[in-house]
């Protein structure tokens, strides 16, 4: 969808989706962005909503929580909205970054202040993501965050989550950014009824695990196992896509032995058959 500006220019309105994972802690860090233009939301709710119905699910759909049950309608419906992607039947784009702070080439003092590295990173996965697909574009943007508890050094901050990346989104240089507004929220709903924000937010957590799972094999629960098999089998479509504009999805890592971000090229779980949408998974699919 496009709003029409003065001078009779247009600006895209894009919608993004945003969730991360690892902890300082971990030596590890990884976002996932789910972007998709306005014109597309009620699309994609129907998409995902049509999955939960099939299956018969009423609970939000978490990463965390597909561990052995293959018989439970939250895993069905996980494994649904991920072969939805694999066939490119979602009108989204997935961005994934991850942040490895054990690489000998990671050096702290390029990043400031050790808890502004959540924040700086976000702003760099969203930058990848906006400079890509829409460079030389007008935007108004609505950013979307999973909320997550920060570290207490954040609360005498005086740039917050929302009021760093609101500032410094403005500032991409690739874009014009007319408009934007980030908001944190919660990927659950307290109403009977999903939204479209918390089903995509909850596809964003889906995305970012699975697919954290497809390339280092972080899991032994058989539940998350799968889930990174067609994580894994999206990857592998994705990266031969030639040429890389035909991409729906990008992978990426910092830093190589040069310190700079690069394109991942492997995974550890083997990708699996793509079964089409729509079928009710049974535990002999596997």
């Amino acid at each position: 969808m496009q709003t029409t500006l003065s001078g009779n220019l247009s600006a895209d309105e894009v919608y993004i989706f945003g969730d991360e994972s690892g902890s300082e802690k971990e030596g590890f860090l990884a976002y996932g962005l789910v972007c998709i233009e306005k014109k597309d939301l009620t699309e994609l709710y129907a998409l995902l909503q049509k999955e939960r119905e099939l299956h018969e699910c009423c609970d939000p759909i978490h990463y965390n929580e597909l561990k052995g049950c293959l018989s439970s309608s939250k895993y069905k419906t996980a494994l649904g909205w991920l072969n939805l992607v694999a066939l490119d039947k979602l009108p989204v784009y997935f961005e994934y970054l991850e942040v490895d702070q054990t690489h000998e080439q990671y050096d702290i003092k390029r990043f400031g202040v050790a808890h502004h590295i959540y924040h700086l990173w976000y702003k760099i996965a969203l930058k990848k993501l906006i400079h890509k697909k829409y460079k030389g574009r007008l935007l108004k943007l609505k950013i979307v965050l999973h909320h997550k508890s920060q570290p207490k050094e954040v609360d005498e901050d005086p740039y917050d989550k929302i009021d760093y990346l609101t500032c410094n989104v403005k500032l991409f240089d690739k874009v014009k950014v007319v408009d934007v507004k980030v908001v944190e929220m919660s990927a659950t709903t307290s109403e009977e009824a999903e939204t479209v924000e918390t089903l995509a937010l909850q596809l964003s957590d889906l995305l970012l695990g699975s697919t954290r799972n497809a390339i280092h094999g972080t899991s032994d629960k058989r539940g998350k196992i799968e889930a990174g098999g067609v994580a894994s089998s999206i990857f592998h479509k994705e990266i031969k896509k030639f040429p890389v504009t035909r991409r729906k999805c990008d992978y990426s890592r910092f830093p190589n032995f040069k310190g700079e971000i690069y394109g991942i090229t492997s995974t550890i779980i083997d990708p699996v058959h793509i079964e089409p949408p729509g079928r009710n998974y049974s535990l002999t699919s596997f």
